[in-house]
Protein backbone atom coordinates (compact mmCIF):
# COMPACT_ATOMS: atom_id res chain seq x y z
CA UNK A 1 0.00 0.00 0.00
CA UNK A 2 1.35 3.27 -1.29
CA UNK A 3 1.42 6.54 0.28
CA UNK A 4 -1.46 7.96 -1.38
CA UNK A 5 -3.33 5.01 -0.38
CA UNK A 6 -2.73 5.42 3.28
CA UNK A 7 -3.89 9.12 2.81
CA UNK A 8 -7.40 8.41 0.99
CA UNK A 9 -8.15 5.06 3.17
CA UNK A 10 -8.31 2.65 0.41
CA UNK A 11 -8.80 -0.38 1.35
CA UNK A 12 -6.94 -3.75 -0.82
CA UNK A 13 -8.36 -7.24 -0.31
CA UNK A 14 -5.97 -10.07 0.36
CA UNK A 15 -4.17 -11.24 -2.81
CA UNK A 16 -6.41 -14.98 -2.27
CA UNK A 17 -9.56 -12.90 -2.79
CA UNK A 18 -10.94 -13.05 -6.24
CA UNK A 19 -12.53 -10.21 -7.42
CA UNK A 20 -16.07 -10.05 -7.69
CA UNK A 21 -18.40 -8.35 -10.74
CA UNK A 22 -20.32 -5.21 -9.97
CA UNK A 23 -23.56 -6.90 -10.25
CA UNK A 24 -22.35 -9.15 -7.65
CA UNK A 25 -21.38 -6.46 -5.19
CA UNK A 26 -24.51 -4.70 -5.59
CA UNK A 27 -26.54 -7.42 -5.02
CA UNK A 28 -24.39 -8.34 -1.98
CA UNK A 29 -25.05 -4.65 -0.56
CA UNK A 30 -29.16 -4.58 -1.30
CA UNK A 31 -28.73 -8.24 0.56
CA UNK A 32 -28.13 -6.09 3.69
CA UNK A 33 -31.47 -4.44 4.02
CA UNK A 34 -33.91 -5.95 6.41
CA UNK A 35 -36.63 -3.93 8.53
CA UNK A 36 -34.47 -4.99 11.75
CA UNK A 37 -31.55 -2.65 10.96
CA UNK A 38 -31.05 1.20 11.30
CA UNK A 39 -29.63 1.23 7.82
CA UNK A 40 -31.28 0.79 4.27
CA UNK A 41 -29.32 0.22 0.98
CA UNK A 42 -31.27 1.64 -1.87
CA UNK A 43 -30.27 2.59 -5.24
CA UNK A 44 -29.09 6.19 -5.69
CA UNK A 45 -30.78 9.64 -7.07
CA UNK A 46 -29.73 10.91 -10.11
CA UNK A 47 -28.34 13.99 -8.46
CA UNK A 48 -26.36 12.09 -5.53
CA UNK A 49 -24.24 10.92 -9.11
CA UNK A 50 -23.60 7.45 -7.54
CA UNK A 51 -25.24 3.81 -7.95
CA UNK A 52 -25.69 3.16 -4.47
CA UNK A 53 -26.73 5.16 -1.72
CA UNK A 54 -26.10 3.95 2.13
CA UNK A 55 -28.35 5.87 4.58
CA UNK A 56 -28.20 4.95 8.40
CA UNK A 57 -30.29 6.97 11.04
CA UNK A 58 -29.25 7.21 14.37
CA UNK A 59 -31.84 8.66 16.76
CA UNK A 60 -31.22 10.57 20.18
CA UNK A 61 -31.59 8.38 23.03
CA UNK A 62 -34.03 9.61 25.51
CA UNK A 63 -32.07 8.47 28.36
CA UNK A 64 -29.35 11.27 28.25
CA UNK A 65 -30.42 14.81 28.93
CA UNK A 66 -28.22 16.09 25.81
CA UNK A 67 -30.43 14.68 22.57
CA UNK A 68 -27.97 13.99 19.66
CA UNK A 69 -29.09 12.79 16.27
CA UNK A 70 -26.70 11.39 13.64
CA UNK A 71 -27.30 10.55 9.91
CA UNK A 72 -24.98 9.36 7.81
CA UNK A 73 -25.07 8.51 3.96
CA UNK A 74 -22.57 6.77 1.67
CA UNK A 75 -22.81 7.59 -2.03
CA UNK A 76 -21.09 4.58 -3.57
CA UNK A 77 -19.57 4.26 -7.64
CA UNK A 78 -18.99 0.82 -8.97
CA UNK A 79 -16.31 0.79 -11.33
CA UNK A 80 -16.04 -2.69 -12.86
CA UNK A 81 -13.32 -1.99 -14.84
CA UNK A 82 -11.08 -1.65 -11.66
CA UNK A 83 -12.94 -3.89 -9.29
CA UNK A 84 -13.45 -0.91 -7.02
CA UNK A 85 -16.14 0.80 -4.89
CA UNK A 86 -15.50 4.85 -4.36
CA UNK A 87 -17.68 5.89 -1.87
CA UNK A 88 -18.05 9.81 -0.48
CA UNK A 89 -19.59 10.01 3.33
CA UNK A 90 -21.36 12.75 4.63
CA UNK A 91 -22.46 12.72 7.85
CA UNK A 92 -25.38 15.34 9.72
CA UNK A 93 -25.84 15.74 13.37
CA UNK A 94 -28.52 18.03 15.43
CA UNK A 95 -27.77 18.12 19.09
CA UNK A 96 -30.36 19.74 21.65
CA UNK A 97 -29.72 20.45 25.29
CA UNK A 98 -32.82 22.16 27.01
CA UNK A 99 -33.60 24.94 24.61
CA UNK A 100 -29.81 25.43 23.25
CA UNK A 101 -29.43 23.37 19.73
CA UNK A 102 -26.44 22.72 17.56
CA UNK A 103 -25.64 20.82 14.20
CA UNK A 104 -23.21 20.20 11.84
CA UNK A 105 -22.67 18.71 8.58
CA UNK A 106 -19.12 16.53 7.60
CA UNK A 107 -18.20 15.24 4.14
CA UNK A 108 -15.20 12.78 3.32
Amino acid sequence: MGLWSKILGTKHPDSDVAPRSATEARNALFAVNSPDVPYRVRRANPWEKADLTAEWWIPARSSSREKVERRLRIRMRLDPSGHEVRILQEQWTSAREGLSRSGGYSRG
